[in-house]
């Protein structure tokens, strides 16, 4: 059998009490925003790009091809989202037209994936 030693009041506050080498510094965790990576498949061929909004994602595209219809994936994380683009708004979005045909064109794309998920 062991013997039960009692701990005396005063023993008790000389264990609880901590110098500065027992004291560990502890950090808050810096929060890291994760990328939307973006691929676009035109034709066989594949073009990827990073950014941190949808637009973003999609305008760092930058494909050789634009004349066909086209598979746009978005990721963030473990959400994956797939959307088939018409050919006429890929054409619209990464070839040299007016700024307002190219902002109209993004916000049909911006429109085709959920916002809330990828925000």
């Amino acid at each position: 059998m062991k013997k039960k030693t009692l701990i005396k009041p005063y023993q008790a506050k000389k264990q609880m009490q901590s110098t500065a080498d027992d004291v560990i510094d502890i950090k808050p965790k810096k929060k890291t925003k994760v990328l939307i990576k973006s691929t676009l498949k035109i034709f066989g061929r594949t073009f990827k790009a990073e950014g941190k909004t949808i637009e973003e994602a999609i305008l760092n595209l930058n494909p050789t091809i634009s004349k066909g219809l086209g598979v746009i994936t978005l990721e963030k994380g473990k959400i994956k989202k797939e959307k088939i683009v018409p050919a006429n708004i890929i054409y619209r979005i990464f070839n040299e037209v007016s700024p307002t045909m190219k902002t109209i064109a993004l916000k049909g794309i911006y429109n085709y994936f959920d916002p809330k998920v990828f925000n």
